[in-house]
């Protein structure tokens, strides 16, 4: 069974999760009201996550990776770990 590591913290989980939506908006060219209408996901619900105040439900996340043309590990990275 895989272990997680012992610094995995809903803040840390919130940091990677946001810096990876940065990074592909910027390489899309991208606003959040961009990817708010390719998704689905509102703009409020969008800029929470980006700004950590949020983490995404695996629903939500799910949205966000496929408009930016990301796997859910991808976007996720502790899931990666599970592999």
């Amino acid at each position: 069974m895989p272990t997680m590591p012992e610094d995995l913290t809903r803040e840390s989980v919130g940091a990677a999760i946001a810096d990876r939506i940065k990074l592909r908006l910027d390489q899309h060219g991208w606003s959040q009201r961009e990817l708010s209408r390719r998704s689905g996901v509102s703009q409020v619900m969008i800029s929470h996550i980006l700004s950590g105040d949020r983490l995404p439900t695996i629903v939500i996340a799910a949205k966000i990776a496929a408009a930016l043309g990301d796997s859910l590990d991808e976007l996720i990275p502790v899931l990666a770990l599970s592999a």
